[in-house]
């Protein structure tokens, strides 16, 4: 018991020493080396609506923290249809050989049948696993345009023309985070659109 709450301490005291996402968004610039002056600068964009807190709708910390809530429900839910499909289809090869336990083997038969019908139209409709690797690129590609934001900031403090540096830098990094979240959108209902074609193919008996 003595473990578990000493357990417990850590990981707030991780989480706390962590912080969230708007403490860690806006690189600290010493002073000193700060030629440029863009500290200024970069105080001011946490006014802007890209730079806000998470709870702010299309800044860049709601569109992270979007995606990390979501990419692992998407990935169970995934996992969790692929394994009831595989073991709906292995019990049928069991129910026509198990005929003194599965008495009425029309009724069983015909009911996992519908069972994983259903189960792979869930899987298609809702495209839990494109889902899942969709929102786990955006996450990294949102990751990755972050860190390359910040690098371009602390290189430009040291310029001299680092203040129009900092802010074509700003620019990019807008354009990149509503690039990356519309390229998630677009393909999510694209992929939506695909399978719901190939459910009423297959509905109607087309290849």
């Amino acid at each position: 018991m003595k473990n578990l709450i000493i357990l417990l301490f850590l990981m707030c005291s991780f989480s706390t020493f962590a912080g969230s996402c708007k403490d860690n968004l806006i690189p600290k610039l010493n002073k000193a080396s700060d030629v440029a002056g863009v500290g200024k600068y970069l105080d001011s964009l946490e006014q802007t609506v890209l730079f806000s807190d998470a709870e702010v709708d299309g800044s860049y910390c709601f569109f992270k923290e979007w995606y990390e809530n979501r990419m692992s429900s998407r990935q169970r839910s995934s996992r969790l249809l692929a394994v009831l499909i595989i073991v709906l289809g292995a019990s049928l090869p069991l129910i026509a050989i198990m005929d003194d336990v599965f008495k009425k083997q029309k009724f069983w038969v015909g009911f996992i049948g519908a069972a994983i019908v259903i189960a792979q139209g869930f899987s298609q409709t809702f495209q839990y696993e494109e889902s899942w690797r969709n929102y786990t690129v955006a996450k990294l590609e949102l990751d990755s345009a972050h860190r390359l934001w910040q690098k371009q900031v602390v290189d430009a403090s040291f310029k001299k023309d680092g203040f129009e540096k900092v802010q074509k830098a700003t620019d990019l990094f807008s354009t990149s985070v509503s690039k990356i979240v519309t390229k998630e959108t677009t393909g999510f209902f694209d992929s939506l659109s695909e399978s719901a074609n190939n459910l009423v193919k297959k509905s109607n008996g087309s290849k």
